[in-house]
């Protein structure tokens, strides 16, 4: 007989409880995955207001980060 259709149906029940277990960390992954992606977007969506910070000269900045 099958595994998948013991009579008392305990290897059916092990094998969708690990089925359900592999989907909840595949759903957990992807929302850290998400969280993650969305929290780099938003750090790289603001630049540094500090002067001393920026790798540009004044003529380069003014040239290549013209504010529209």
């Amino acid at each position: 007989m099958h595994p998948l259709r013991d009579d008392n149906g305990l290897s059916f029940r092990q094998y969708q409880g690990r089925l359900l277990a592999i989907g909840a960390e595949m759903k957990k992954r992807r929302r850290q995955n998400q969280d993650k992606y969305r929290r780099n977007q938003r750090l790289d969506d603001h630049p540094v207001h500090d002067a001393s910070v920026s790798d540009f000269s004044d003529a380069e900045s003014e040239t290549t980060h013209m504010s529209f």
